[in-house]
């Protein structure tokens, strides 16, 4: 109702997209994430919403510039160059993969996931397996009990041959 007052305000979308997707309206939500973009488009976390929606749908080629002005506004934030990254990995851009991984960890030095996911993008860049196996370990060792930890212990293992 208060977009009845004020239907401009690029906050308010941005609230309602996240209420929407909440109880799974996912294009009502796209919408509304939209219109708070056009309303303002530094709208940092309305540009974020938007990405990780189009993201979770598998639209990687739609959430890439959103992430990319998401970035923008906010470079300090770590989990923006990790969508960056994700979004790379799964669009075949891996060296702007790995690139984004690791300005995530410059920013973070304690993400785990953004070890994993460069391991993983090194392994797939054929990369040096010493780096790999370093980036396996320093999951590890941020957190020991790592949701894939059985796996990424095969790697370890399976690395050191």
């Amino acid at each position: 109702s208060a977009l009845a007052h004020v239907p401009r305000n690029s906050l308010l979308h941005n609230e309602l997209g996240k209420a929407l997707q909440q109880v799974s309206r996912s294009e009502e939500a796209l919408e509304s994430f939209k219109a708070a973009v056009q309303y303002d488009p530094s709208n940092c976390d309305a540009l974020n919403n938007l990405s990780l929606l189009y993201l979770r749908q598998g639209k990687f080629r739609q959430a890439l510039p959103y992430t990319l002005r998401a970035v923008h506004c906010k470079p300090e934030a770590p989990e923006l160059h990790m969508n960056c990254g994700i979004i790379y990995m799964n669009l075949g851009m891996l060296p702007d993969a790995a690139a984004a991984y690791e300005r995530a960890i410059r920013l973070n030095p304690a993400y785990a996931d953004a070890y994993f996911n460069l391991g993983v993008t090194l392994m797939m860049m054929k990369k040096d397996r010493q780096r790999i196996r370093e980036c396996f370990e320093k999951v590890l060792d941020l957190q020991p009990d790592y949701p894939n930890k059985d796996h990424v212990l095969k790697i370890i293992e399976e690395l050191k041959k």
